[in-house]
């Protein structure tokens, strides 16, 4: 009998240490990939923020419509000289077509400078990419006025960091 105690008592330390290892691997997977319903508008400013100041280098949020399933892609950049950014990708396929010409006539009129970058991945032909830098302002009335254009201001948003 006391033979088995040491060896019941190193099981229950193994079963414990192995409890806290799968708790703690949960919350980290829970930390990295994020998922919001129903944000509202005044969602969008707070979610980039974050992004801006926890996201790793390529992490990304990804704001859908909820009535019309566009969405908006914001990524973080950080350069080995250390500055930080976000940039924005809006894609021109099939389901942003209709969009496309809005979205650059939007950047023109809200004098911002985006370029045109060819895409070969299949349905996407190219994206156009803005750089807002470090101004979360700039982006949150960007993608205000874009979103304003729809009935439904019902969000979701998704964020991954690397």
């Amino acid at each position: 009998m006391q033979a088995s105690t040491p060896l019941l008592f190193i099981l229950a330390i193994v079963l414990i240490g192995l409890t806290a290892f799968v708790v703690w691997a949960r919350q980290i997977h829970s930390l990295r990939n994020r998922a919001w319903s129903n944000l509202g508008v005044a969602g969008l400013e707070r979610g980039l923020s974050i992004l801006l100041k926890r996201g790793d280098d390529g992490g990304y949020v990804v704001f859908t419509e909820v009535a019309t399933k566009r969405f908006i892609q914001f990524r973080k950049y950080i350069f080995d000289s250390g500055e930080v950014g976000l940039e924005m990708h809006f894609p021109r396929s099939p389901w942003s077509e209709p969009y496309y010409s809005e979205v650059q006539n939007l950047l023109r009129r809200q004098e911002l400078a985006f370029e045109r970058a060819p895409l070969p991945s299949d349905p996407t032909v190219e994206v156009l990419r803005i750089d807002f830098a470090r101004d979360v302002g700039a982006a949150y009335n960007w993608q205000h006025q874009y979103l304003s254009r729809c009935s439904d201001h019902r969000l979701c948003a998704s964020a991954w960091r690397r």
